[in-house]
């Protein structure tokens, strides 16, 4: 999404606090301007409603928002989910006003910032092997930053949003895939391809941080071949989906 497009895009988000939504806010990187990557980074939409109207609206927009009402939104924040923390404090409030809610860090936080750090790198795979060259790279960026805010989380007690935050906080822990995140976001900037090799140098980077074997796309490559469609992480397995739709557990 350009400049420009983003610009109407915003303009058009403030109208719907006309229409019944107590607050529109956008949050993740493009309130951070130096983390956003135009054309690669999401644009993140907050609507504060029950309306499900305005959900119909918002994805006709071309978004994919999170919509809660005020309640849902208490409920997140005492049960330390990230996304409560992401929207009070790295946040930019287009229309109407966010209730007077607090984040509360609990375990389930850290727990939620390891999931998505698997979440993440298990996309990333995906989109390799699929020849999905940008999104490789974009999943595979948040996979290594997640894997670094779950253990500031773990480590240190709070929650990480910039890059810069999460470049010092990784040197600072010691941690593994320190350069490699500074050079995929050089990547996401530059529009380049992400090899194998470089996908593995994650995969063992997360196995390092996250304290559990994460398997490279070179093992199921030579386990596979290009069958691989999905992985995922359930109940301490890593599950692969096969072209022919068959699943099949994986060891590492």
């Amino acid at each position: 999404m350009t400049s420009y497009n983003v610009f109407v895009s915003l303009e058009e988000l403030k109208g719907l606090c006309q229409k019944g939504a107590k607050a529109i806010a956008v949050f993740g990187s493009y309130v951070r301007a130096k983390d956003y990557v135009e054309g690669v980074s999401d644009l993140n939409v907050f609507a504060l409603t029950r309306d499900k109207q305005l959900l119909l609206e918002l994805a006709s927009m071309g978004y994919s928002p999170v919509m809660l009402d005020e309640e849902s939104l208490r409920q997140l924040c005492e049960a330390g989910d990230p996304l409560c923390y992401y929207v009070l404090y790295d946040s930019k409030v287009l229309c109407g006003s966010l209730p007077r809610v607090s984040f509360k860090l609990t375990d389930g936080t850290c727990r939620k910032l390891r999931g998505q750090a698997i979440n993440s790198f298990c996309f990333a795979i995906e989109s390799h092997f699929r020849s999905d060259e940008l999104n490789s790279v974009r999943y595979a960026f948040k996979a290594i930053k997640l894997s670094v805010a779950y253990r500031v989380c773990r480590d240190k007690n709070r929650v990480l949003v910039s890059n810069d935050e999460a470049e010092s906080s990784c040197k600072e822990l010691n941690l593994a895939g320190c350069s490699e995140m500074k050079d995929l976001l050089m990547m996401m900037r530059l529009k380049l391809k992400l090899t194998t090799w470089a996908l593995d140098r994650i995969a063992q980077a997360l196995s390092n941080n996250l304290d559990l074997p994460v398997p490279t796309a070179s093992d199921l490559m030579r386990e596979y071949g290009d069958y691989v469609t999905k992985l995922a992480y359930d109940n301490g397995v890593w599950r692969v989906l096969l072209k022919d739709g068959k699943w099949d557990s994986f060891k590492k």
